[in-house]
């Protein structure tokens, strides 16, 4: 969000122009992204393909572990993390690429991004967050 700029004017005999110094390539921007996964527990009522999943599904869901993989990479390079007591999980300093997301402790019902592609892959990009919502249904609706 852009601030309203607070305008002074400054006489023409003290404006000076100072160029801006360009940072030695050891500063150079990370290239790296983070992947947020938020884990609910949802009720018996998302049977339905019309749910709003965010509105319905509002208990989180701690304890979860997930793995994370990129694409092409050998399975042992795998990343395992868990979410915390409010049911967050962030993976950080990730390469730019498509990962595979699977939970270790069981299986979702349903899940959405803000950046997948049509294999279901989540697909990162440098200096970016993605969010992964991961759904748990009552296991007689898990598929």
């Amino acid at each position: 969000k852009i601030e309203q700029a607070t305008i002074t004017s400054v006489p023409l005999a003290q404006n000076v122009v100072t160029p801006t110094p360009t940072p030695p390539p050891s500063e150079s921007p990370a290239t790296t992204a983070t992947l947020f996964v938020i884990a609910y527990d949802c009720q018996a009522d998302v049977s339905s393909e019309l749910v709003d999943w965010l509105a319905t599904c509002t208990a989180v869901s701690p304890g979860v572990t997930f793995r994370l993989v990129m694409n092409g990479a050998p399975a042992d390079s795998a990343t395992t993390g868990t979410t915390d007591d409010h049911g967050n999980l962030t993976f950080g300093a990730l390469d730019p690429g498509k990962y595979h997301l699977t939970e270790e402790t069981g299986d979702w019902c349903h899940a959405e991004s803000d950046s997948v592609d049509e294999n279901g892959d989540v697909v990162v990009r440098a200096n970016q967050r993605v969010t992964v919502w991961i759904f748990h249904c009552p296991p007689a609706l898990a598929s």
